[in-house]
């Protein structure tokens, strides 16, 4: 998604009347920096302790940034989402998944598959950036949503 001014932003919406708990929100992504030839990729997965009912945390992807020779570069607005996993857990103490494929329950029996490929890939590529700020601010300051779900309808 981009913002009005074309800036890529991914957004998390808790569009529930209940608080989330334990959000996890792993992202694999793909830039070029401007002073950087080739494009670069990056993953994390940072874990935020809730998501107030009626929020949602914006992430800026022009400020996840890259390691290369030394130096950190932010992604800009060149930036794609190569793939991302949400999970969280509800009000119930049940766990779900978010991916491109939609939502569904975590069970012990049904092995994760989305985050397991998406550990892989932070394993792979997040020694590129550690410590990503962005996400975290993003975080640890949810904003209002105002279109959320009336449990009465």
């Amino acid at each position: 998604m981009r913002d009005k001014n074309f800036h890529p932003l991914f957004i998390v919406a808790n569009r529930s009347r209940d608080p989330i708990t334990r959000l996890t929100v792993g992202l694999w992504l793909e830039g070029s920096p401007e002073k950087l030839l080739e494009p670069e990729q990056v993953a994390f997965v940072e874990v935020g302790t809730s998501l107030p009912p009626c929020s949602r945390i914006v992430i800026d992807l022009r400020r996840v940034f890259v390691i290369y020779k030394g130096g950190a570069f932010d992604l800009g607005n060149s930036v794609a989402v190569r793939d991302a996993a949400i999970s969280f857990f509800d009000t119930n103490a049940r766990e779900w998944e978010r991916t491109y494929g939609g939502l569904r329950e975590i069970k012990e029996s049904l092995p994760s598959i989305p985050r397991k490929r998406f550990l892989a890939y932070a394993d792979k590529y997040s020694h590129n950036a550690p410590h990503q700020a962005e996400p975290l601010r993003a975080l640890l300051n949810p904003l209002p949503l105002s279109d959320c779900v009336d449990p009465s309808t």
